[in-house]
């Protein structure tokens, strides 16, 4: 085992410095440097919303997907990592700084910064107490999920306990031992803090960057649905729903497909779009805001003449080029993080694979029913409906268009051959095809944690 590096880059002093950026009043208040360290509950709880480090997502996996196209001219501008993420090149970042691992460890750090702290407070209990706790815990969760998402093989059961993990880090200790572990280990972690962040979270946040108890259940149904546990993906799903129900009636937004304006209700003054449960962004979205990045034409073609979607989630810039313009948050920054439509669908999903096809496409009608224009949607039967579970795949795809969520779909559904999918991209007169289960679906650590911590590379 290694002593840690990566955190490293985010120390004790500069976390300090973010936290009392947050506060401009708490130098004041707090002049002595060994007094800034945080103590107390609102201490714990301002280092978490510190909204800039905290909701922030990894972006290389959308760029590797078969959501999207580049031009020509958006291939050779893009940046070197870009470029090699997609057309999955062995080496992916020539050097360039990487936030998609550094971001999520910073999560985990000031998780464990709080953890830790709790742990020395004399009063352990509390709504704040335990809206704190749970909050810490289910941060570094879902920064969990999204390494494992990107740095680890698809999970199979019968592999996992043989397969790499991630760095799981326990402590705000910077100079605690650690190595890579077993990908079991790793969705074991995961699975114990969202379990103990649901019985701690409050049913209402304050806000939406803060995670309430129907994001936890939403956030854990994910992760069992990526495990291949469909019954408690569907327990979990149930959860969430049973505390947030509305669904957002796209009928009600302003649609123009000629329009790039994003449609949906932005986050300030207050959250209008009832779907979201909890708000997080992707790292590096220029990328994927570019007039260069394109829709797969795949999905562009594949929504039908009233699905509302199509007008909401993309942007005809004529000429055949069509551009993603529909971030959920109604910000500029393209949403990675949970909503309910995602859970309705992972709930369709497994019903599906469980055999309750009525069950799953009840769920698929209840949404759709509010992504149609009204009175034209004809709700799916099972007499009606070929293949259950591909439709609502299909529809899946559709929905949570550029979300951050394709590749883990990707991965999982490679596993089965039936739903296995072969990429394709042809850049520079030059053709690159993604197999699927091929390694390059686990990205490379970066070479500067490799060569200073010692851990294992991924084998691509």
């Amino acid at each position: 085992m290694k002593t840690l590096n990566f955190i490293g880059a985010v120390s004790a002093s500069l976390i300090i410095c973010l936290f009392t950026a947050c506060q401009s009043d708490y130098l004041e208040a707090k002049p002595d440097r060994a007094l800034l360290v945080p103590s107390t509950l609102s201490d714990f709880q301002a280092l978490l919303d510190n909204n800039i480090q905290i909701n922030k997502s990894t972006s290389l996996p959308l760029t590797g997907t078969d959501d999207i196209t580049l031009t020509e001219a958006g291939y050779n501008n893009a940046s070197n990592t870009n470029k090699n993420a997609y057309i999955w090149a062995e080496n992916l970042y020539d050097g360039e700084i990487q936030g998609d691992w550094s971001y999520p460890y910073v999560q985990v750090f000031y998780s464990n910064i709080v953890l830790d702290g709790l742990e020395k407070l004399n009063e352990k209990d509390g709504i704040t107490y335990n809206a704190v706790k749970g909050a810490a815990l289910f941060y570094r969760s879902f920064a969990f999920s999204q390494l494992v998402t990107s740095y680890s093989p698809a999970y199979k059961k019968s592999t996992a306990d043989q397969e790499m993990g991630v760095p799981i880090l326990l402590s705000s200790n910077i100079n605690q031992k650690y190595d890579r572990g077993t990908l079991q280990q790793s969705y074991n972690q995961i699975i114990s803090d969202l379990t103990t962040a649901t019985s701690l979270l409050p049913v209402v946040a304050h806000n939406v960057y803060r995670p309430n108890r129907a994001a936890s259940f939403a956030l854990l149904a994910r992760v069992y649905l990526c495990m291949g546990d469909y019954a408690s993906s569907i327990k979990a799903a149930d959860e969430c729903i049973k505390l947030e129900s509305r669904i957002l009636d796209y009928n009600t937004l302003t649609l123009d497909p000629k329009s790039s304006v994003i449609p949906f209700p932005k986050l300030f003054p207050i959250n209008l779009n009832t779907e979201l449960l909890f708000n997080t962004g992707m790292a590096a979205f220029s990328f994927a805001n570019s007039a260069t990045t394109l829709i797969n034409d795949e999905i562009t073609n594949s929504y039908s003449a009233n699905d509302l979607r199509k007008s909401a989630f993309i942007y005809d810039r004529g000429s055949g080029l069509y551009t993603f313009k529909g971030k959920y948050s109604g910000s500029t920054t393209p949403f990675s993080g949970l909503a309910l439509d995602e859970v309705i669908l992972t709930r369709a999903e497994c019903y599906a694979r469980l055999d309750k096809p009525s069950e799953a496409l009840a769920d698929l009608n209840m949404l759709l029913l509010k992504r149609y224009k009204t009175g034209t949607f004809i709700p799916y039967t099972v007499s009606n409906t070929g293949n259950v579970m591909k439709l609502i795949l299909s529809e899946r795809r559709k929905e949570l268009l550029f979300r951050g969520s394709r590749w883990m779909d990707l991965k999982r559904l490679n596993l089965e051959p039936e739903y296995a999918t072969t990429i394709t991209r042809v850049v520079n007169g030059k053709v690159y095809t993604l197999l699927p289960n091929s390694k390059r679906y686990v990205l490379p650590i970066p070479d500067e944690e490799i060569i200073v911590s010692g851990i294992a590379q991924n084998q691509r």
